[in-house]
């Protein structure tokens, strides 16, 4: 039997996440996410692989922030 080389990173220090992984973390619904996405395909926080869509954690931190600083995350 092979042994898995993958370790268990925690969400908080992944470069880069899974919308799944992004909504889990930020709290935040998965169709809110993608209806961001779809809305304002010129974000840069985000980047598709294959027809998955990924999450820059570090930009989307910056980008979240924004929106709780102004107390407006009912997009």
């Amino acid at each position: 039997m092979k042994k898995s080389n993958k370790t268990n990173i925690p969400l908080t220090e992944r470069p880069s996440l899974s919308v799944e992984q992004t909504a889990e973390l930020y709290n935040i619904g998965k169709q809110r996410i993608k209806r961001w996405i779809k809305n304002n395909p010129s974000y840069d926080w985000y980047f598709i692989n294959g027809r998955a869509f990924y999450i820059w954690r570090e930009k989307f931190d910056i980008f979240i922030k924004q929106f709780r600083d102004m107390d407006e995350i009912g997009a």
